[in-house]
């Protein structure tokens, strides 16, 4: 499965990079761009450089967020590795535009294009719907690269709602540790949804919130 580096380098040159992970794990720590185990690592040097907008400034928020790659489904799920799951028309009703959300039926799960962050951007949030049964549970995570070029995962916590109306999930934690020390402490990571079974969700405008920007 290939990891896709997607960000920008110094001079405004786009990265964009699949490094396969039989590769990755040939290559030396070092070229992995750490030294630090449990950091995430840095292989291409992608550097952070991000669009903001307020997308939850009606439930006063008013914090920068940046859109994950290919996050609100307008253009396909591009960059997205689906599981079961499937791009479907309707999108969250409390954008001005926007046709498209995805779909994450029981078991289903969908991983995105990664996105060069740093420490500063230590949550995410994203919009999202239950339309199967009341209370059950979409689980979120974060995965990055280590410095032996596995594919680490660690949890962010579980999305649930009461209703099948849209809404706002809480912050979720991106919880990956950055060395400072390598490229300016950047690291790519992508985000993961999982569906519980018995249920069936919706997810629209995946957004990563720079909080320690402010």
């Amino acid at each position: 499965m290939p990891f896709v580096v997607t960000g920008a380098r110094k001079g405004g040159r786009i990265l964009a990079a699949s490094i396969a992970l039989a590769a990755i794990s040939a290559a030396p720590a070092s070229a992995a761009g750490t030294t630090d185990k449990k950091a995430a690592a840095n292989p291409d040097a992608c550097v952070v450089d991000h669009t903001f907008s307020h997308p939850f400034a009606a439930w006063n928020d008013f914090a920068d967020y940046a859109l994950a790659p290919g996050g609100n489904f307008e253009t396909g799920a591009a960059g997205w590795k689906l599981s079961r799951s499937t791009v479907t028309s309707g999108n969250q009703p409390f954008a001005a535009s926007g046709r498209s959300s995805l779909r994450l039926p029981a078991g289903a799960s969908a991983t995105s294009a990664p996105m060069c962050i740093d420490s500063r951007y230590p949550h995410f949030r994203v919009f999202a719907r239950n339309t199967g049964r009341v209370k059950t549970t979409l689980k979120a995570e974060v995965l990055y690269l280590n410095s032996k070029g596995g594919i680490k995962a660690t949890a962010s916590g579980n999305i649930v709602s009461p209703s099948t109306a849209w809404f706002p999930s809480d912050s979720l934690k991106i919880g990956v540790t950055f060395n400072a020390a390598i490229a300016a402490g950047a690291a790519p990571v992508a985000f993961r949804f999982t569906s519980a079974s018995n249920s069936d969700w919706l997810i629209d405008d995946v957004f990563v919130d720079p909080y320690a920007r402010r």
